[in-house]
């Protein structure tokens, strides 16, 4: 994992801590490949939509395909950390 690999896991877990407070903690000592691959995917998906919402011209149903793409990264997040089956998107 590179150095920009890793700056985008830890924005990405600490985004998602924001996120899901109750499960804060948790993400805090989460640890392998497939969370850590959520963290980075999270971040990624977030920069993205700060550089769509800057454009002055971005059409409105990118806002909502990325309130999709959040909720159904957070959704797996909960899923993983607390033992239940989930997506794999790897």
């Amino acid at each position: 994992m590179d150095r920009e690999e890793n700056i985008e896991r830890e924005l990405g877990r600490k985004k998602l801590m924001m996120r899901l407070p109750t499960l804060r903690d948790q993400l805090r000592h989460a640890s392998g490949a497939q969370i850590e691959a959520l963290f980075v995917a999270y971040e990624r998906a977030a920069a993205h939509q700060e550089r769509i919402r800057a454009q002055k011209s971005a059409p409105a149903q990118w806002t909502a395909y990325y309130d999709k793409v959040f909720a159904e990264l957070e959704e797996s997040v909960r899923l993983y950390l607390t033992g239940q089956r989930w997506q794999d998107f790897s």
